[in-house]
């Protein structure tokens, strides 16, 4: 018979009261694990989730875009956020020398044909009129020093972007 006269419990004779006692700690022992697992894949998904947002910008970055996009909404003083942040503003400054760059190539190519155009203009009103050969061959020879005024100036700009690392610092 079982405590307050309820009907027999069967397990009763087969369990000796330390049975009873190893079973509920290990029952215990086996919820504490699978709560601390829990957890700890819990807690591993929230460190690890702003290396994967870091990793994915990365990856964009590689693909061409440049967009800051990592730092938005981080907490200030954590070390991968702060790393997110400077990604983003290495990202954005390389954006920018990018823009400037196909700027500057574009304006370099209007530059340098607007003499190419007054040139080969030199040149058909030469082989139209004869007489005036010389005044077409002055125009051509204005035109070609420009040309080459603004290839010098753009040999220059690049000597100095490959050789800005490379500076000498002198006494003056």
């Amino acid at each position: 018979e079982g405590r307050r006269g309820g009907p027999p419990d069967p397990l009763a004779p087969a369990l000796d009261p330390g049975a009873r006692r190893r079973i509920g700690q290990t029952v215990v022992i086996g919820a504490a694990v699978v709560a601390s697992l829990l957890f700890a894949a819990l807690l591993a998904w929230y460190f690890s989730r702003p290396i994967r947002a870091l990793r994915s910008a990365f990856e964009a970055a590689a693909a061409g875009d440049l967009a800051p996009r990592f730092g938005q909404g981080a907490k200030a003083g954590d070390e991968l956020n702060d790393l997110g942040r400077d990604f983003d503003r290495m990202s954005a400054r390389l954006q920018a020398l990018m823009d400037g760059q196909r700027r500057l190539l574009h304006d370099v190519s209007h530059e340098l044909r607007s003499p190419l155009a007054r040139l080969q203009a030199a040149v058909g009103l030469a082989h139209q009129r004869p007489e005036r050969v010389a005044n077409s061959l002055e125009r051509i020879e204005r035109e070609s020093i420009r040309m080459d005024k603004l290839i010098g100036e753009l040999l220059t700009l690049s000597r100095l972007e490959a050789s800005s690392g490379a500076l000498r610092r002198e006494p003056v």
